[in-house]
């Protein structure tokens, strides 16, 4: 999971390559992340290196993929969310 610094509304970001899942959690929101589905990898590079990670978000993936949201307990137990090294993009 990336930490996203300086979004007003966006905490964390991570995806899962292999099953093409975006996973968010907003800094409202700390017993939910939210996985999105069929989210291709260029969109979730394009969301970590835009200057505004949160109008990116909602230009291009809020009500375009299909949305669940995942209880903390949930989240804990995905193995790859503590398996992947950590990527920086440098931007907010």
């Amino acid at each position: 999971m990336i930490d996203i610094i300086g979004s007003s509304n966006i905490k964390r970001v991570g995806y899962d390559g292999e099953r093409k899942k975006l996973y968010i959690q907003f800094l409202k929101s700390n017993i939910y992340m939210y996985e999105y589905s069929d989210v291709p990898e260029n969109v979730y590079k394009e969301l970590i290196s835009s200057e505004s990670v949160g109008s990116y978000f909602h230009k291009n993936i809020k009500n375009v993929y299909k949305c669940d949201k995942i209880e903390k307990e949930e989240e804990e137990t995905c193995g790859w969310l503590n398996k992947r090294p950590i990527q920086d993009s440098g931007k907010e």
